[in-house]
Order: structure tokens, then sequence, then C-alpha cells
């Protein structure tokens, strides 16, 4: 983003000692790539892959990567939506303390790893999940009275999902 803020990087190491990371980005444009090694000034050589794909259809709430572009959604009510690989969405809602706030999503497509966070109005985590199962769901009662934020995450492109936002006394 422009304020410096960067998007999603997942690394892994095989056990064969490789490395992968990837780096996702919605703008077009040019990018650079830097490898840093270890400070041992021995050189060492490798492969590099570069790849790049065709973008993900997202849903209509897009632009809402970030906690401060969070889209507003009506709690207690369904709602039909896509999400890409590792682009994170918020979504804002009201909610008194005291409430229980349940997320639940259900995936209606392909099966894949989501996370779900709930954070309160001063943006302080309050509940999280991490899934493998196609339905997740986190729970937890609002502290304070105001704008709170579901965050939802899939680590797959096109993933069709049902959403809910649950507020009760």
């Amino acid at each position: 983003r422009s304020d410096g803020e960067s998007y999603t990087w997942q690394s892994s190491a095989a056990s064969t000692g490789l490395t992968r990371e990837f780096y996702f980005s919605f703008m077009p444009g040019t990018y650079v790539v830097e490898l840093d090694g270890q400070s041992d000034p021995t050189y060492i050589l490798y492969d590099l892959e570069l790849a790049t794909s065709e973008p993900c259809a997202d849903d209509q709430y897009e632009d809402n990567d970030f906690i401060d572009e969070a889209a507003p959604l009506t709690t207690d009510e369904t709602h039909e939506l896509t999400a890409c690989r590792l682009d994170a969405d918020f979504f804002s809602f009201q909610a008194t303390a005291g409430q229980t706030i349940t997320l639940t999503a259900t995936q209606t497509g392909t099966s894949t790893h989501s996370r779900l966070r709930i954070f309160g109005p001063d943006e302080w985590q309050l509940a999280a999940e991490n899934s493998d199962d196609p339905v997740a769901t986190v729970s937890a009662v609002a502290v304070d009275s105001g704008t709170h934020y579901a965050k939802t995450k899939f680590w797959a492109d096109g993933v069709a999902y049902e959403f809910r936002i649950d507020v009760e006394d």
C-alpha cells in the first residue's frame, strides 16, 4: 500500500532445507525481489523461480484487506461471499459490552484452511480460530461497546462461503 503496509507473505521450509516464500499483491506494477543471505561470506548457488497468476475474482466488499478498510456487514444475516488466497477480509459491525459475538464461515465449494478473528473497538483481538473444517466458528464476549471487526482469511483462490456474524445478549 502507499502507506508502506505490506500484503501477506508466507514462508515454509521443507525437510530438504528448501525455503519457499509467497508474496501476494493486488496492485499492478513493477516489483523488486531482494535476496538476503546469512552474514557468512560463503557464496551459495540457488534456483529462483518467479511466477505470477491471474488475479482472483473477489466479492463486492473489496477493498477490505485491512482493518481501516473494514466493510460494514449486517449482523444476524447470512452473507454469500468469495475470498482469494491469503487475502484477508475485514468487516465491521456493532456490539454492546457483554454481548456474545459469534462468527461462522461455511465453505460452500472447495474446502481449504481458514482463519477467523474477532477484534474489539480498540482493534485488540478478542478471539481467534484456525480450522481445516469446511465450517469454522469462533465466539467472544464484547468487552466494550462500539464498532467491532471480523477478519476472514482462506488458503485457496475463489473460495465461496456463507458468513454470519451473530450478536446475542
